[in-house]
């Protein structure tokens, strides 16, 4: 049988789609990409009044031991040698400061967290600012320190977070290496040279991903190119396609997308978590779809059939490690329309009902999930997992 894209529409539910270079039993670990975040017109002044949950800047790590610690003073707050709040540009200023020791987790967190207190054109234009003050400001011996801090700022900043830098801030980190560092610093030019142009190289070119096996091929119950039916196709061979959708999506989350929840908030859900909102729809979808696919069944052996086969699809999940889409359809089977159908449920065979009452201890929800994080920490990586587990532990 053919191992070419496959089209399969199942009585409305969303289309899976199958290709032969992608199919495999073994998913490949969700990759963070992150993307920007819009400037939401918010200002900054100190940021110890209305904190983002976690992660957030109040939780900032202490300088280490062998640091020189920044004091309190009208432009920050410092308890214990911790940062407990400062305004935006001292915390820029921190990021080079030559008196501090080198703290990779402080550069590290702010730069995961700053944007809703600093849009990343902002940030660029504060950096560069302060590189121009720094010879009147510095000691030779500093500035030398200041300059090698404020290259490593930079360059882990457009490998780490490079969907910061739209096109107008490319323009402007091209013309600050042109100016101000080509004759003067030729090693540190050298450097953030190669490291914007190995991003924009990334940004320009389709990653493709080839699989270190050979795909197996799709396991199609009927020659017909088009499945219209959910019994045309094996469930193993469903889950793998609902697997490939939901690793898609989950791939291009960006770590932004969770912070704060914002994938909650009606207003900016589309614009900060696009991703996150595109999963939980999928999601919702899925398990609409499930009670209502097997419900609408008229004859009693059909709907008996399908309810046996979602069982078998969300097993088959549980087996390639994909624990989101399992929730789904498991959640799906759980709903109350699907419980009420008590001779549907008395037809279902036994085996059957052993796999269902397996999967329903994992998807309870008592003790916050106890059973399905139990579950994850029993398997090895790489997987896809519920996505309402990962919302309640943040």
């Amino acid at each position: 049988m053919s191992s070419g894209p496959l089209n399969l529409t199942l009585n409305g539910s969303p289309t899976l789609t199958h290709s032969g270079g992608m199919m495999t039993g073994t998913l490949l670990p969700p990759r963070s990409i992150p993307a920007a975040l819009p400037d939401h017109g918010k200002s900054f002044s100190d940021f110890s009044g209305s904190l983002p949950s976690s992660p957030s800047l109040r939780e900032l790590p202490k300088m280490g031991s062998e640091a020189k610690v920044p004091e309190s003073g009208p432009d920050m707050v410092v308890e214990n040698g911790r940062i407990m709040a400062a305004t935006i540009d001292r915390l820029i200023a921190l990021l080079v400061d030559p008196s501090l020791k080198n703290d990779q987790n402080y550069c590290k967190v702010f730069l995961l967290t700053y944007r809703p207190f600093c849009p990343p054109p902002d940030l660029l234009h504060k950096l560069i600012a302060l590189w121009d003050q720094a010879t009147a400001k510095w000691q030779p011996n500093d500035l030398q320190l200041f300059r090698i801090k404020f290259v490593k700022v930079l360059g882990d900043w457009m490998k780490d977070h490079f969907y910061d830098f739209v096109e107008d801030c490319v323009k402007e980190v091209l013309a600050f290496l042109d100016e101000a560092l080509a004759k003067q610093h030729p090693r540190f030019y050298e450097q953030l040279k190669t490291t914007i142009t190995k991003q924009l190289e990334k940004r320009g070119r389709k990653i493709v991903r080839t699989p270190n096996i050979q795909p197996p091929p799709p396991i199609l119950l009927t020659d017909s190119p088009v499945i219209t039916d959910l019994f045309q196709i094996d469930p193993l061979e469903f889950a793998r396609q609902m697997t490939l959708r939901d690793e898609e999506i989950y791939r291009k989350i960006k770590p932004r997308e969770l912070m704060n929840q914002a994938y909650s908030q009606k207003d900016v859900a589309q614009i900060i978590s696009p991703n996150v909102v595109q999963l939980i729809q999928r999601f919702n979808s899925m398990s609409a779809w499930v009670q209502a696919a097997i419900v609408k069944e008229t004859q009693f052996k059909r709907r008996k059939k399908t309810l046996s086969r979602f069982i078998k699809i969300a097993s088959k999940l549980r087996e390639i490690k994909n624990f989101h889409s399992m929730m789904a359809i498991v959640l799906g089977v759980m709903s109350p329309p699907v419980s009420r159908l008590k001779k549907t449920w008395e037809g279902v065979a036994s085996a059957n009902i052993k796999i269902y009452e397996e999967l329903q201890q994992i998807c309870h929800p008592a003790k916050n999930h106890e059973a399905l994080r139990n579950a994850l920490k029993l398997i090895v990586p790489p997987c896809i997992p519920w996505l309402g587990k990962c919302h309640t532990s943040m």
